[in-house]
C-alpha cells in the first residue's frame, strides 16, 4: 500500500491510499471513505502487501514582532526532514495573502485577527499553524522623530529618535534655531536631509514653510517616503508640494530618479499659500509589488483631513524594497528671489488608520 498526502486548501490536509487499482480518500478522523477504481476482490493478501511508510510531515512554526498595526512575520523556524521547505503562504486573517519565509503586514484598523501559515517542502509535504494576535495603532513606537528643539549653526545635528541627518549640499546651507531645522536656497539648488532607516511601511507626517513666494517654476517641497541609492542620485517614491509663482499650492505624488520627477498622480490645487504660514503633510508608503501610496496636504491652523487627498498603487521595480525616508526641497532655476524651507514635526511611525 502507498500513501500520498496533499494540500487541498489552506491548512487542510487529505490521503489517498492505493492498493491494488484502488483509491481510497483517508478522512480528518482516519477513516477510508470512498473508492472509485479497481475491484476489491483483486486485492493482495495482507502477507505479501508492498508496504510504503509516509514520510513524516514538515513542522509550521512562525514568529510575530508587532509595532502599532504593523507586524514583522519570520517563519524561518518552520523544518523539514523530508525535503527543502519552498512555499510560505500567509492567511492575516484581514483577506489579504502573502508570500515568503519573512515578510511585513501593516493591517488597516485595530483588532484581533488570526494568522494562518502554510508551509510545502520538494516532496509536496504540506503542513499549517496559526495564530491570534492583537494589533492597535495607540502601541505604535515611532521609526524617527524630530522636533528640532536644539540650536545647530551649521548643519541639522541629530533627531530625537533616528539618529544623525545625513545632508547634501554646503553645510551653512542649514541651521536649527527656534524650533524649526531651516534650509537655505539658491535659485537652481535642491538639498536633501536623511535619516538611515530602512523601512518598507512607514506613516510620514511633517511641517513645512517657506518665507517668499519664488517665481519661475516656483518651490518644491518633498518628502521622501521610500529611497534606494545614494543623496541626490536614487530612486525613490516622493510626495511633492508645489507653491507655484502665483502662491497656489499643488500637490501630488511622484517616481524619481535622480532628479528626474515623473509623476504618479495629477496635481491638486490645494489654495494660495501665505509666506511663512504653515503646511502640514501626511503620507502613507506601504506594500511592495505593488507599493501603495497616500497623501493629505492642509494648512495650518485647519485640522487633518478625514480622507485621503490622493492614494494610488505604484510598481516601479527598483523601488520596491526597503528604503530611506527624509526631506529634500528644491527652487526653481528661474526663480527671481532665494528663499529659506522650514522643517517641523517630523515624524515617521509604522502605518496608521
Amino acid at each position: 500500500m502507498s500513501v500520498r498526502r496533499f494540500g487541498t486548501s489552506l491548512g487542510v490536509l487529505a490521503s489517498v491510499a492505493t492498493l491494488a487499482g484502488c483509491s481510497f480518500f483517508l478522512d480528518s478522523s482516519g477513516d477510508f471513505v470512498g473508492d472509485s477504481v479497481g475491484d476489491a476482490s483483486s486485492l493482495p493478501d495482507q502477507e505479501t502487501a508492498d508496504t510504503n511508510e509516509p514520510s513524516q510531515l514538515p513542522v509550521a512554526a512562525f514568529a510575530v514582532t508587532l509595532n502599532g498595526l504593523l507586524g514583522a512575520f519570520d517563519a524561518s523556524t518552520s523544518s523539514s526532514s523530508t525535503g527543502e521547505l519552498v512555499s510560505f503562504t500567509w492567511d492575516f486573517g484581514d483577506g489579504t495573502i502573502g508570500t515568503g519565509a519573512v515578510v511585513q503586514h501593516a493591517f488597516a484598523a485595530d483588532g484581533t485577527y488570526l494568522v494562518r501559515l502554510l508551509i510545502a517542502d520538494t516532496t509536496n509535504q504540506t503542513a499549517s499553524t496559526t495564530q491570534e494576535i492583537s494589533v492597535t495603532a495607540a502601541s505604535a513606537l515611532p521609526y524617527a522623530s524630530d522636533s528640532f528643539s536644539r540650536s545647530v549653526a551649521m548643519g541639522i545635528g541629530t533627531a530625537d529618535v533616528g539618529g544623525d541627518w545625513t545632508l547634501t549640499g554646503l553645510v551653512n546651507d542649514y541651521k536649527v534655531d527656534k524650533g524649526v531645522a531651516s534650509i537655505a536656497l539658491a535659485k537652481g539648488t535642491g538639498r536633501q536631509m536623511m535619516l538611515a532607516i530602512p523601512k518598507a511601511d512607514v506613516d510620514v507626517t511633517l511641517d513645512f514653510t517657506v518665507d517668499k513666494i519664488g517665481g519661475g517654476n516656483g518651490t518644491y517641497l518633498y518628502t521622501i517616503l521610500r529611497q534606494i541609492g545614494p543623496g541626490l542620485n536614487g530612486v525613490a517614491y516622493r510626495g511633492k508640494i508645489r507653491i507655484d509663482s502665483l502662491g497656489v499650492i499643488n500637490s501630488d505624488l511622484t517616481y524619481t530618479v535622480g532628479s528626474a520627477d515623473t509623476d504618479i498622480t495629477t496635481y491638486v490645487a490645494l489654495g494660495k499659500y501665505t509666506p511663512a504660514s504653515v503646511i502640514r503633510a501626511r503620507y502613507q508608503c506601504t506594500g511592495t509589488n505593488p507599493t501603495r501610496l497616500r497623501q493629505k496636504v492642509w494648512v495650518l491652523p485647519s485640522t487633518e483631513p478625514a480622507d485621503w487627498l490622493q492614494e494610488t498603487t505604484a510598481t516601479q521595480s527598483d523601488v520596491q524594497m526597503e528604503g530611506i525616508f527624509g526631506v529634500s526641497p528644491y527652487l526653481s532655476g528661474s526663480s527671481s528671489v532665494d528663499v529659506v524651507v522650514t522643517v517641523d514635526n517630523f515624524l515617521v511611525t509604522p502605518p496608521k488608520p
